[in-house]
């Protein structure tokens, strides 16, 4: 009974010690006009500012209280609801949210919200996990591409990258034209949802995956054809494509999911390989005509 006691009470302090240490860590203090969150004893993150305006330099070093904290991480949503030209990232910072530029609120639905005037991001020279180049964000091998400045209208994606992460181009409503090496594996979800002034694109010949939404509300999207390397065409991939008139579905295809080209009003008739086995519920309006073809 006595040994129960104390494994309670062990438990109850190490509880309270860790509860304690949470509530300090999560005080929050302005310094320079920038809002922070202290996350060690040592270490802050940004937790930004939604009136921020113009271009933003993160320090490496702050002070509070008499005492100077490195700058380690960017937080969510830090600048998603502000108007900040440009940021310069330290080489101090390792994490970076991957809502830091943008955020989701719920109103009439759920609804993604990022800032519109983000033309370039730079990043230290010397950060040991990011980089930047022509004002996009990458990782320090530049092999994912995380984040394109929104203004950008025509946009060469460096011949290293295999993987373009979610939300890469979210909102980049000017983006007319880009190219793809052919490294791109990966294209991430809603990695070019709402790129309203997109035309046509050219996916690379050994991509794998397009993910959830990656390219839904490319209202100007007049044809998309998907790669043979591809086997699952997403949910909402290319939901309310208004233009899309022409989709070309290679027999590598077995599954179409939900809406993944729902809304997509142009959108007549559509030749449907004998690979694929599953439509899922809803991926094309009723008013498209589905082609059943033999491939041998």
């Amino acid at each position: 009974m006595e040994m129960k006691l104390r494994k309670i009470t062990v438990r109850l302090v190490v509880a309270l010690a860790l509860a304690i240490s949470s509530e300090a860590y999560a005080q929050l203090f302005d310094y320079d006009g920038m809002c922070y969150q202290l996350t060690t004893e040592t270490t802050v993150g940004v937790l930004g500012d939604r009136d921020a305006l113009g271009d933003v330099v993160i320090p490496e070093k702050v002070s509070y209280e008499g005492k100077e904290y490195t700058v380690t991480s960017i937080g969510e949503f830090s600048f998603a609801f502000s108007k900040i030209r440009s940021v310069v990232i330290p080489a101090s910072v390792t994490e970076i949210s991957p809502y830091a530029f943008s955020a989701i609120q719920d109103g009439e639905g759920p609804h993604r919200y990022s800032n519109p005037e983000l033309t370039s991001i730079e990043v230290a020279a010397d950060n040991p996990v990011f980089a930047s180049k022509n004002g996009a964000l990458f990782n320090k091998h530049f092999t994912t591409l995380i984040l394109a400045p929104k203004k950008v209208k025509k946009f060469i994606v460096p011949p290293t990258v295999d993987t373009i992460d979610s939300f890469a181009f979210y909102d980049c409503v000017s983006l007319q034209h880009i190219e793809m090496p052919s490294s791109v594996v990966s294209i991430g979800s809603e990695a070019f949802r709402n790129c309203s002034s997109l035309i046509s694109i050219e996916l690379p010949s050994l991509l794998r995956e397009i993910e959830y939404c990656a390219f839904a509300n490319c209202t100007a999207l007049t044809s998309i054809k998907i790669p043979d390397s591809i086997k699952i065409i997403s949910g909402s991939c290319f939901a309310y494509c208004t233009s899309l008139k022409s989709v070309t579905i290679p027999s590598s295809v077995k599954l179409i999911e939900a809406y993944a080209f729902y809304g997509c009003e142009s959108l007549r008739l559509v030749k449907i390989p004998s690979s694929v086995k599953v439509i899922e519920d809803r991926a094309f309006d009723s008013t498209v005509k589905l082609v059943r073809e033999d491939v041998y």
